[in-house]
């Protein structure tokens, strides 16, 4: 090979390498966003949003065991009115270790609630529960047990929240 084309075959080679690495670097989230403008931005999607109301702390840490003090802020919605089984929770995480901490604790207790889940109760809202999800953007940690237009408009407003 002639050194010229030698020459531009390394440049387009780095140049390609450059491209598919800036391409794949991890999306950057902001950690100042707070909690509560996030949920703002989340109820008007949810169609039975009037009958959600705010859970209790005692609830979250004792019946759901998640670790609240590793929160630095948190909301969690849940159906209080009907017979649905509609929740979802964002959390505020002080740093990588308690991101994870959360995001274990919240698979957990899906897990439980799955096995322990009384079909004879509202059995045509099972299936929320069976495709929860948890998703991590940076800091923050959000699960949810909504319909599956709702899980993802809700997903969609925290990340276009959070986007740098």
């Amino acid at each position: 090979m002639r050194p010229v084309k030698f020459i531009c075959f390394c440049i387009a080679l780095s140049l390609l390498c450059a491209f598919i690495i800036a391409c794949g670097e991890e999306q950057g989230y902001r950690d100042d966003v707070t909690v509560e403008s996030v949920v703002q931005k989340i109820n008007p999607t949810l169609s039975r949003i009037n009958d959600l109301d705010r859970a209790p702390e005692n609830y979250i840490k004792i019946q759901q065991s998640f670790p609240l003090d590793l929160c630095l802020e948190y909301a969690e919605m849940m159906q209080v009115g009907g017979v649905g089984i509609d929740e979802y929770g964002i959390f505020k995480m002080k740093d990588a270790e308690s991101v994870t901490a959360m995001k274990t604790a919240i698979e957990s207790y899906l897990t439980t609630a799955l096995a322990t889940f009384n079909e004879d109760y509202a059995p045509n809202e099972k299936p929320k529960l069976e495709s929860a999800e948890v998703k991590v953007f940076g800091n923050y940690v959000m699960y949810a047990v909504l319909s599956d237009s709702e899980k993802a408009a809700a997903f969609s407003a925290l990340e276009t929240a959070l986007k740098k």
